[in-house]
């Protein structure tokens, strides 16, 4: 079996051997149970090569001139990190049936990347544990938190011991290690903020943010980085709200703190690439999460838009913005071409006139979640029996799609497709898979009803 991922390169030169790093770069792998054809190697948001599979699940791509630095491998839906170094010759295994716990690094480099997921898979065990332990006061939870990141860097200073790592790659190995924790010291305070009994902390508590590095841009796309900086700069902007309003920010009202999240995020990160990040992260989490007000979203979208002119999400948050307008109550529902299971055009818009509707969505490709869907649409038909419950999919398959439809016993008349998913996806803000709408007389009376928890009251 020959690979095109060359593990062990002796070239000698003369009384020397070349340098791995002036050597291109080999990522190679084997996937089993393929979900894709291919599989695409990112820096930050920039496509720096694709490979397709062979018949036996192969891949190989050689890079040259290579940054080193954090990298992200996608197999969709999954992906995962790679740390490459020029020289590197990485071959992973992977079996999508258990996709991050089935990953395994071999060849020139696997030491850093095997030690990279092994944290990786640690934090994800750990995490509830720790949680089980925000009931602690505030000292010895410090301590248990200094304990396991002492504990994980004495294991990084063993991995370099036994292998030679760049100062880069050491660098971003501890901060994995430090943001995972320090996550945990940001959600804390929220966990007692209704407990008399914790008030102060010690003195030695938030050391860590003396050490913050808010510019980071190798880490600007690593979710445990990204992860803390969301809550690191929600607590500023919550201290912030209290010292200098002298109010203490709720779920009812969250324009103020969002507000004061804006400019948190403005006055303090630099790198452009992660403000934008932020920026774009806060205003999709208020705009589609707090169903807020149309007046008060309009306020934030007013006091934001001059940052959108520099955003490199500019367009797509402008689209979000009109969506979210056009989801509040009393408009008019937008006209989406549909079509019926007999293959007949029509739009939501005539499909809602004159009668109460709930708008709900399902797709084959997420055939797990489709029985719970249709459990759910069941229970509230019977309990809402003035409504109609329409289910829409992006399904481009008509024979598929119809094939569904009665493997599941679903009402043919009652099921329509769209014509283009993803303005369905982007115009309706599907964002969950209990995601629905509810229409009256082509109106609209919630954009953004869950069909879990909205229906609860009869």
């Amino acid at each position: 079996m020959r690979y095109l991922g060359v593990f062990f390169l002796i070239i000698l030169v003369g009384c020397g051997a070349i340098d791995p790093k002036t050597q291109p770069t080999y990522f190679s792998g084997t996937i089993v149970n393929p979900t894709s054809n291919y599989v695409t190697l990112h820096r930050e948001e920039a496509l720096i090569d694709t490979a397709y599979l062979d018949q036996n699940g192969r891949f190989s791509m050689r890079l040259e001139g290579l940054e080193e630095g954090l990298y992200h491998f996608d197999h969709p839906p999954e992906y995962n990190y790679v740390y490459l170094q020029k020289g590197d010759s990485i071959h992973i295994r992977i079996n999508t049936v258990s996709f991050d716990e089935s990953l395994v690094f071999s060849g020139r480099g696997s030491e850093l990347n095997n030690f990279i997921l092994e944290m990786f898979l640690t934090n994800e065990r750990e995490s509830y544990s720790i949680e089980k332990n925000y009931v602690l006061d505030p000292e010895p939870f410090h301590q248990l938190i200094e304990t396991i990141r002492a504990d994980k860097l004495t294991m990084l200073s063993d991995l370099q011991r036994e292998v030679t790592l760049s100062e880069r790659a050491v660098s971003m190995v501890a901060a994995n290690i430090d943001y995972n924790l320090y996550v945990h010291k940001e959600k804390y305070p929220f966990f007692h903020e209704n407990s008399p009994q914790v008030k102060d902390f010690p003195a030695a508590f938030f050391d860590y943010r003396k050490n913050i590095e808010r510019n980071n841009r190798d880490l600007s796309h690593f979710k445990p980085y990204f992860q803390f900086m969301k809550f690191h700069l929600g607590n500023m902007a919550y201290e912030a709200c209290t010292d200098q309003c002298g109010i203490i920010p709720t779920p009812e009202k969250p324009l103020h703190f969002n507000l004061h999240k804006l400019n948190i995020i403005d006055s303090l990160v630099e790198d452009r690439l992660l403000k934008d990040q932020l920026m774009r992260q806060l205003a999709l989490q208020y705009w589609v999460k707090s169903q807020d007000t149309e007046a008060r979203i309009t306020q934030f979208y007013q006091v934001f838009a001059p940052y959108l002119k520099e955003n490199r999400y500019a367009e797509e948050l402008n689209d979000v913005y009109q969506s979210i307008i056009s989801l509040q109550p009393d408009r008019d529902v937008l006209p989406l071409p549909i079509v019926d299971h007999q293959g007949k055009l029509t739009n939501l818009r005539k499909l809602t006139e004159d009668r109460k509707v709930v708008i709900y969505f399902w797709s084959t490709k997420y055939e797990g979640m489709l029985y719970r869907i249709q459990q759910k649409v069941a229970e509230l038909q019977k309990k809402w029996p003035e409504y109609q419950f329409i289910g829409i999919s992006p399904d481009q398959d008509a024979v598929h799609w119809s094939a569904t439809i009665q493997e599941y016993d679903m009402q043919p008349q009652l099921q329509y497709r769209s014509i283009n998913p993803e303005d369905l996806q982007n115009r309706l803000i599907w964002d969950n898979a209990f995601k629905s709408v509810v229409l009256e007389n082509g109106k609209i009376v919630n954009g953004f009803a869950n069909l879990q928890t909205s229906f609860q009251n009869k």
